[in-house]
């Protein structure tokens, strides 16, 4: 994948991801590590099919995921969810905590009210936030830093995937956080049986969750 490049003031092209082969096996973690500029959050948007790659295949399932096409894609984006950097960003300031957890499932599935109203529970158990009435009329300038990136999560969660895909999901915030977020996500990477891939800058973030790790370089 390329960024630039052309144009009226003739800039150069910048190569973000070149030669890039990697495995996600089912129900592992594998960790993506690489300083800035390795082209980490390109990967992930590639992988998501956020981005389009210029070359290569994507595949899932052994089928390429670029030739997907009505409930077959459909299926690709409820199964493969990406959990961005930074929560501030991915969630509406519009929307209380329902609203932001229920978004993906009034989208992706066909569920029921009563249904996405479970879904949403549910999912915020799973990344240990409340479900009481108040906490979900909670708009996102109410809730910390920890809280925001855990909605995150609930929001992936929530539409039952079989990947993750986590862009520097502790990046932003405090050690202790870090800590207990991490230790939050291998607890539902283990009982959820989903394949993860995390990305990081930090290899000690890595080595307490990932199975594998794979270094992007140059």
């Amino acid at each position: 994948k390329s960024y630039g490049g052309g144009g009226v003031l003739g800039r150069s092209e910048t190569r973000a991801l070149d030669g890039v082969d990697f495995e996600l096996r089912e129900g592992e973690v594998l960790g993506v590590l690489g300083g800035n500029g390795a082209g980490k959050s390109t990967l992930a948007l590639i992988a998501a099919r956020v981005l389009q790659a210029d070359g290569g295949k994507l595949m899932f399932r052994g089928q390429p995921a670029c030739d997907l096409k009505g409930e077959a894609r459909a299926a690709f984006y409820r199964e493969v969810q990406l959990v961005q950097q930074d929560p501030f960003e991915s969630i509406s300031p519009r929307f209380d905590v329902r609203q932001a957890v229920a978004e993906p499932v009034e989208l992706l599935t066909r569920l029921s009210q009563a249904e996405r109203d479970v879904a949403v529970a549910d999912a915020l158990r799973r990344v240990r936030l409340p479900v009481e009435a108040e906490f979900l009329r909670r708009r996102p300038h109410e809730l910390s830093g920890g809280q925001l990136q855990r909605i995150s999560i609930a929001r992936a969660l929530a539409v039952r995937p079989k990947v993750l895909i986590l862009d520097e999901p502790v990046a932003m915030l405090d050690p202790s956080e870090q800590a207990e977020l991490l230790h939050v996500l291998k607890e539902i990477q283990v009982s959820g049986g989903m394949a993860m891939m995390l990305i990081s800058h930090d290899v000690a973030v890595l080595f307490r969750i990932a199975d594998r790790v794979a270094v992007m370089d140059r």
